[in-house]
């Protein structure tokens, strides 16, 4: 098992890496910012949904390496509702849960 804070920095790591990627494929008006406190999507979010679904493929797929098995972000996270795609951080929570379940609620 990973510590707490060794798994947080993967996450964040994978989930910053994944925003580069999205970043360099884009416009750059249609760029999102790595700030952790930055909304994604929803209010004042940067992605429409064509964007997050951009996103999140190239997430899954790091993830997919990480992992080394199919990582379905929005099932295992849970976020049905779209929660954890909200911003940077609530982002970087929901991929923590996936690498060391129990551990993104200690980090809030």
């Amino acid at each position: 098992m990973l510590s707490v804070e060794l798994a947080a920095g993967r996450a964040e790591l994978i989930v910053l890496e994944a925003m580069e990627e999205y970043n360099r494929d884009v416009e750059p008006e249609l760029r999102v910012s790595l700030d952790p406190g930055a909304a994604l999507y929803g209010a004042g979010g940067g992605l429409d949904s064509l964007g997050l679904l951009t996103l999140v493929t190239i997430l899954e797929t790091g993830l997919e390496r990480e992992l080394g098995r199919p990582v379905a972000l929005v099932e295992e996270s849970g976020a049905t509702d779209g929660a954890a795609f909200r911003t940077v951080e609530s982002l970087i929570a929901a991929v923590l849960a996936l690498l060391e379940p129990g551990q993104a609620t200690r980090q809030a």
